[in-house]
C-alpha cells in the first residue's frame, strides 16, 4: 500500500505542477487540458471574474484576466500532497496593465498571495484564496484533472 500511496502522492503533485505552470506562462490551451469538459469556475470577491461553464468561457475568463496584467512572476512558497489533495502556497507578482479585476492604478506593481488547495480522485475541484491590496478573493473550480 505505500507504494500507491506514493505514486498518487507523485501524480498529483505532476498534475498540479502542470497546471500552475500553465498559467505561469499564459497559456491557456495547456491550462484547459487539466479541465473536464463540465468545468465550473466560481469566483467570489471580483465580480469581473464571475461564475463560468464550460472551457470555452473559462479560457475566455482566462485570457481577460492575464490581459490585464503583464511582466508576471510567479513564486512557489510551499507545496505538500496527500493521495487526494494538493496545498500550494505561492506569490504571483505582475503589473497592472489595463482596468480590470483588482482596485490599483494602471502600472502599479502587485503581490497576490496565493493559497490554492485542488483535490484529485473523486472531487476533482480546487479552492483557492487570493489577497493582495484589495479583498480576499475565492475561487472554486469543479472539474479539475479530467
Amino acid at each position: 500500500m505505500p507504494g500507491n500511496l506514493e505514486k498518487a502522492i507523485e501524480e498529483n503533485l505532476r498534475a498540479v505542477e502542470a497546471h500552475f505552470h500553465s498559467e505561469g506562462a499564459e497559456d491557456v490551451e495547456r491550462a484547459l487540458e487539466l479541465y473536464t469538459d463540465d468545468i465550473l469556475w466560481e469566483s467570489h470577491g471580483d465580480p469581473k471574474l464571475g461564475t463560468h461553464r464550460g472551457k470555452d468561457p473559462v479560457a475566455e475568463s482566462y485570457r481577460r484576466m492575464w490581459a490585464r496584467t503583464k511582466n508576471a512572476e510567479f513564486e512557489n512558497l510551499s507545496r505538500f500532497a496527500t493521495a487526494d489533495k494538493v496545498v500550494d502556497e505561492s506569490v504571483r507578482t505582475c503589473t497592472i496593465a489595463r482596468d480590470g479585476s483588482v482596485s490599483v492604478l494602471i502600472g502599479q506593481r502587485v503581490r497576490f498571495n496565493l493559497l490554492r488547495v485542488p483535490e484529485t480522485g473523486e472531487a476533482r475541484s480546487a479552492e483557492s484564496w487570493s489577497t493582495s491590496v484589495g479583498p480576499v478573493f475565492r475561487t472554486r473550480v469543479s472539474g479539475l484533472f479530467g
